[in-house]
């Protein structure tokens, strides 16, 4: 299996905003940021909550 290399944070970013753009994109997204809160499937996600930039906040925390 090829070795693969994290993304930039600014690629990473669009990637994900492009992701947003669609409803199924949106809802793994979602899926993804409950993942990494601990929140069980379903659940709400805080009110106000950016998903994109929750979810870089987790995938690249120095940054």
């Amino acid at each position: 299996m090829p070795i693969t290399r994290p993304l930039p944070r600014d690629e990473r970013e669009m990637q994900l905003r492009v992701m947003a753009m669609t409803p199924h994109g949106k809802a793994e997204l979602e899926r993804l940021l409950r993942g990494y809160l601990g929140l069980p499937e379903g659940a709400a996600l805080p009110a106000g909550t950016s998903v994109v930039a929750e979810i870089l906040a987790h995938e690249y925390p120095a940054g």
